[in-house]
């Protein structure tokens, strides 16, 4: 029935009814042909984000690690928008699979991405879980940075164990004192409000492109090629200057 069906759609309405063959044979555990029907119908269409979700989606359960990786890379790439959540999902395989060169490489595309300080805890919280401690260190130290501001108490106390954990015990007593440094303002009536000292990367000046500061991160990267850091700086210069 769903083979006549695609055999009879025209133009993009052959689309939905591969979607269902392709449903059709995964529930009936050929996965295998769940997935040819996918490619054959990706290959009239190769623009259409519905059936490169669906290709990422049958290969990340089908085990297919780097065709899964490749597909989500490949949205990232057309559906700039949501660009970091195909980030996070290929940074989750690739700490599942042990692929510690995507995890520097994803990791520090994340960073210098204008994420949450939730979704970075979540992060360092599952690298930690499998063991990577340099690169869940890295990824709770910038939501230090993004935590600067905050009163959510019940998340403070969830980074501030995570820190502790990663053995960062000093990092506690310096965002204690961050939430604690205050800075007067006047209201509209003109009374002094307390409020807290922030400024989000995003708002910083003199972020626009620079050859000289490029060359200078540059520079660096390849004198030190293994640097983490390195990395991350040369990535977040390039995000900011996109974001400009």
């Amino acid at each position: 029935m769903f083979q006549a069906k695609l055999d009879r759609a025209e133009g993009t309405k052959k689309i939905y009814s591969a979607l269902a063959l392709s449903y059709f044979f995964w529930w009936e555990e050929s996965p295998d042909k769940s997935r040819e029907v996918l490619a054959k119908v990706e290959s009239r269409f190769p623009e259409n984000l519905t059936l490169m979700r669906h290709t990422a989606l049958i290969a990340i359960l089908t085990g297919k690690h780097d065709e899964a990786m490749t597909a989500l890379d490949q949205l990232g790439n057309k559906d700039w928008q949501n660009r970091e959540q195909y980030d996070e999902s290929m940074l989750q395989i690739a700490i599942r699979v042990g692929n510690i060169v995507r995890v520097r490489e994803l990791l520090a595309r994340i960073l210098a991405s204008p994420k949450n300080a939730e979704s970075l805890l979540q992060i360092s919280e599952k690298l930690q879980q499998s063991g990577l401690t340099r690169y869940a260190v890295a990824a709770a130290k910038k939501a230090i940075t993004l935590s600067q501001g905050k009163r959510n108490t019940s998340f403070l106390r969830k980074l501030s164990q995570q820190l502790e954990e990663l053995g960062r015990g000093h990092e506690v007593a310096s965002l204690a004192k961050q939430l604690r440094r205050p800075s007067n303002q006047r209201t509209r009536s003109g009374q002094i409000s307390s409020q807290w000292r922030y400024q989000h990367p995003q708002n910083i000046a003199g972020w626009r492109t620079d050859p000289a500061r490029e060359a200078q991160f540059r520079a660096v990267m390849e004198k030190n090629p293994t640097s983490f850091q390195a990395q991350i700086r040369l990535v977040s210069y390039y995000r900011r200057c996109e974001r400009c």
